[in-house]
């Protein structure tokens, strides 16, 4: 992965000190139900959008901590076991950005997001295009889904290989190799494509 990919990997939004705005569990349930069938009125590339969405996870995942459920699951999600939604991966890409913090969200969810997190922030480019929010909101919000697509499917990758080892598979994991070199050319190819649309409207903003 080239320097420029990795740099935008650790895009983070700077939400400023406004105050966190006031959302019921109806309503963070509604907010993420919305963003999760991929509609919803939460402009996300808005400091207020971002601040009334990280409200509504840290409101959900406690609601769902109560439960005695985890939300966003991540190890369920790095598992392969579900297909995520578009919240979930929202979240996991905010996660390794850095706009929503692992305090936001409740036990299991907070452990995993605080790893997503501590594997973001010692990357010696980390803060290099903090502006990207500001100048290229749409191409950075595609190139955080991705990072969590990559994360998702890579985890979900070893354990078939794992599982094919264990079988005595080698058909089996020779294809699934294939399947995955072809697909990781293919999401490094577009995080290039939004990371050089990323820096250059970096660069012709200052």
């Amino acid at each position: 992965m080239r320097t420029g990919v990795a740099g935008a990997m650790v895009v983070m939004a700077l939400t400023g000190c406004a105050p966190a705005p006031t959302i019921t569990p109806a309503e963070a349930r509604a907010l993420i139900s919305d963003l999760g069938r991929g509609d919803g009125d939460a402009d996300l590339c808005t400091p207020e959008g971002r601040l009334r969405f990280r409200a509504a996870v840290r409101v959900h995942s406690a609601e769902m901590g109560r439960r005695g459920e985890a939300w966003p699951d991540i190890p369920d999600l790095m598992s392969g076991d579900h297909e995520p939604d578009m919240a979930e991966l929202t979240v996991m890409g905010a996660v390794l950005s850095g706009w929503v913090k692992p305090s936001d969200l409740t036990g299991r969810a907070r452990e995993m997001g605080g790893l997503l997190s501590l594997s973001m922030a010692l990357h010696p480019d980390l803060g290099k295009t903090r502006r990207g929010l500001d100048v290229a909101c749409r191409d950075v919000m595609e190139l955080q889904r991705l990072m969590a697509v990559q994360q998702v499917e890579a985890k979900a990758f070893e354990r078939r290989v794992e599982a094919a080892h264990q079988d005595g598979d080698r058909e089996r994991v020779r294809e699934l190799g294939e399947r995955m070199e072809l697909r990781t050319r293919y999401m490094m190819r577009e995080m290039e494509r939004l990371t050089t649309s990323i820096e250059a409207k970096v660069a012709a903003a200052r």
